[in-house]
């Protein structure tokens, strides 16, 4: 943990979102929380369909989940938030990588322990 998803609306190379992905990792791990970074997977989704609710289609966005095991105070989780829109600002900025203004946004999530369930499957038997 964490779970890391970024969903974005233009292409995004498989060098860029890696190197993403290890920004956005290497901050969590710099962030208060005790996360162990060991265990954090990431993915990321292109969505070629998608809708701005007024129509406009000069707009594109990268969103980005993180979930975290729950337990982390709201400060923490605040400051996770903030540190991760100026990290992947400072990325889309430096990489050029929409035409378009690009709508960024974080969302922490926490995972409830008492529900959360995990294995690791052998398919090799």
């Amino acid at each position: 943990m964490p779970h890391t998803i970024i969903e974005h609306s233009f292409v995004i190379s498989k060098k860029q979102i890696d190197s993403l992905f290890l920004k956005v990792n290497q901050n969590i791990a710099k962030n208060e929380g005790n996360f162990d970074i060991s265990q954090c997977k990431a993915r990321n989704i292109f969505c070629q369909n998608f809708l701005v609710a007024d129509g406009s289609l000069g707009q594109d966005f990268v969103h980005i989940t993180i979930k975290i095991m729950q337990g982390r105070s709201l400060e923490i989780r605040q400051n996770l938030a903030e540190n991760l829109l100026k990290i992947v600002t400072e990325f889309l900025q430096e990489n050029n990588l929409s035409e378009n203004p690009i709508a960024l946004s974080v969302d922490i999530v926490e995972i409830e322990k008492a529900i959360y369930q995990k294995t690791v499957v052998n398919t090799k038997l």
